[in-house]
């Protein structure tokens, strides 16, 4: 691919030397050699691009200056001549500066794509170990809810700020409980702890002198108004003040 830049830089380079030989009407056609400097570092890359344009401005300056005897080159005006070179050579600083710039802004978005790549890869290793954790969870959860329900034991939480307890599946079946969501008030005890004031009052007492909840109690299942006994333990948990958070306990 090189290389084939190359030669057309070469074919190029020699067809603006011969309209720089030719001039063609009124001179003219030089003018074509000021956009070699652009297509040569643009294809070739600044350095390479540079070394051809150089070679290119010294022999059209050769080319300008030869005696006339030497090779026959249209009579273009000394004030002409001396423009061109000065023209040439600024068109040829400003591009150097151009494809600086462009080199450098292309290496930057190169850069940033690379770590683009990097961060993609860390994404889905990411996700996959996300994934991983998820099914395990999934997994623990599935163990937990079988585990409960051969054991006939089901946990739950009451969060005193809002006042609503939250049961696992398998306390929700011992409560008699049939309901989708595993969060309700408190109060909904009503329908299977005939005193429920008693059962609070008690509970409650043994949170303020820190002591665990170990009692046995008598239920009414809601469906088919059974009585059941349920053994519950229960624990206060605090937040670091030291301030009541939650009630944490099973049934069985």
């Amino acid at each position: 691919g090189v290389y084939i830049y190359w030669f057309n830089a070469v074919l190029l380079g020699s067809l603006f030397l011969f309209l720089v030989v030719q001039g063609g009407t009124h001179g003219y056609k030089i003018l074509w050699a000021f956009s070699y400097p652009l297509i040569a570092m643009y294809t070739l890359g600044k350095k390479e691009g540079l070394i051809s344009t150089t070679v290119l401005y010294l022999l059209a300056i050769g080319i300008l200056y030869l005696p006339q005897d030497f090779v026959q080159v249209y009579p273009y005006p000394p004030i002409f001549k001396f423009r061109f070179c000065v023209v040439f050579f600024l068109v040829t600083s400003l591009t150097g500066v151009y494809e600086t710039v462009r080199e450098h802004s292309q290496t930057n978005l190169e850069d940033e794509r690379n770590k683009l790549k990097i961060e993609k890869t860390k994404l889905g290793e990411l996700s996959q170990e996300l994934q991983k954790a998820n099914q395990s969870l999934r997994i623990s959860e599935e163990r937990l809810t079988r585990a409960q329900a051969i054991s006939r034991v089901g946990n739950f939480e009451y969060d005193i700020a809002s006042g609503m307890l939250w049961g696992s599946e398998e306390a929700l079946r011992i409560l008699g409980f049939q309901t989708a969501d595993p969060q309700f008030p408190l109060s909904v005890l009503e329908q299977v702890i005939p005193d429920l004031a008693v059962f609070r009052r008690d509970l409650e007492e043994n949170m303020r002198s820190n002591r665990d909840y170990d009692r046995e109690i008598t239920i009414r299942r809601p469906p088919d108004g059974i009585s059941v006994d349920l053994r519950i333990k229960a624990e206060l948990v605090r937040y670091a003040s030291g301030a009541a958070q939650k009630v944490i306990g099973v049934i069985q």
